[in-house]
């Protein structure tokens, strides 16, 4: 069997330095490119392979962290679908895998069983020693759903309110909301309409904080509603079901004259609203949208708020990792509570403001 020191000969470099080329991490930034690149090349030649668990046994670390990511109920069949929607879930976990292949580490993603929540196999994984941490979706703990940990542990929430000690990455929402807010008023933009779900919905804050800050600002505000569908969630039911309810709303006279849109599926539907009524984005309706997703290729490409879910992820992952490999920082994060400020991607569906045309 071929050995780290038969790879290190044959490069003529030292173990160590063997060894933290071969073994994923930053200490690989370390060793010159020169020096990598034999040692590589020689690995290649001897068939060398590190051993993991070798590895494992001696870091006293698996050099894996895990993300829950578990839709559906427990005994039911595995499901990709969840009502937050893929890209959500896509975005966070392009996040958070950053920093786990920055750094050399797997990145395993952890679904329900028949027995269990993708939460609770992940804490007793961690328990078990095959995962050195866990990152939480806030959103699968929603809904009565509790997470108690048998003593504190390297898991970080994403997206939640506050539940205990536990840290967590947050986003600061109504910074990105006065963002929005503010670049339309810079336009000339006073009368501003609202387009979302039900207040009954989960996820209601958003509109609430919306239309605080219209009237902080001496601004006019209107909102619009549509009924988020029950059961599986589809692009294009929601997107249909704005559609519908702008549409309705445009029936009556209008005054305003943008529309901000609880995300960018909803400004799917708002195009499609505005467009069959004869109303231009930009030219005679701004419109402003939430998430940035795919924001980028609509027509016009639109304006929206990042959820910054990229970067919620990695700072999770960061968190995690330093939490599994130090005791002192597990403790200090306990309760810690970070708050990423988003962005507004300024695009093509907003423009100045042109008073509503009378009909």
């Amino acid at each position: 069997m071929v050995t780290l020191t038969d790879v290190a000969k044959a490069a003529g470099v030292s173990v160590a330095t063997a060894s933290m080329v071969l073994n994923p991490g930053k200490g690989a930034g370390k060793v010159g490119r020169e020096r990598a690149e034999r040692v590589r090349e020689a690995a290649a030649r001897l068939g060398y392979f590190g051993n993991y668990h070798a590895r494992a046994m001696q870091v006293g670390r698996a050099e894996t962290i895990g993300l829950a990511l578990d839709f559906g109920a427990v005994g039911d069949e595995p499901s990709l679908e969840h009502p937050m929607g893929g890209e959500y879930f896509h975005h966070l976990t392009m996040g958070v895998e950053s920093h786990t292949h920055y750094i050399g580490y797997n990145l395993a993603l952890i679904g329900p069983s028949r027995e269990e929540r993708g939460v609770e196999r992940g804490v007793r994984q961690i328990m078990q020693r095959r995962l050195d941490g866990l990152v939480v979706p806030g959103v699968l703990l929603h809904s009565g759903r509790n997470l108690t940990l048998p003593r504190p542990l390297p898991l970080v929430v994403v997206e939640h309110p506050g539940i205990g000690d536990i840290p967590l990455v947050n986003y600061d929402e109504v910074e990105g909301l006065k963002r929005a807010l503010a670049h339309l008023v810079a336009l000339g933009h006073r009368d501003l309409l609202w387009l979302g779900p039900k207040q009954s919905d989960i996820f209601a804050a958003r509109e609430q904080h919306f239309i605080r800050l219209v009237w902080e600002a001496g601004l006019r505000g209107q909102s619009c509603h549509y009924l988020k569908p029950d059961g599986e969630y589809r692009r294009d039911a929601i997107a249909n079901l704005a559609t519908a309810a702008l549409s309705a709303h445009l029936g009556r006279p209008r005054t305003f004259t943008a529309v901000m849109c609880y995300n960018d599926i909803t400004a799917v539907g708002a195009y499609a609203a505005l467009r069959t009524a004869g109303l231009h984005v930009p030219s005679d309706i701004s419109v402003v949208g939430f998430d940035d997703f795919w924001s980028a290729i609509m027509l016009p490409r639109l304006t929206t708020v990042s959820h910054v879910l990229v970067q919620m992820g990695k700072r999770a992952a960061e968190m995690v990792v330093e939490m599994a490999v130090s005791e002192e920082a597990l403790k200090a994060m306990r309760s810690r509570h970070e708050l990423l400020i988003p962005d507004l991607i300024v695009r093509d569906s907003t423009a100045p403001m042109r008073p509503p045309q009378a009909t």
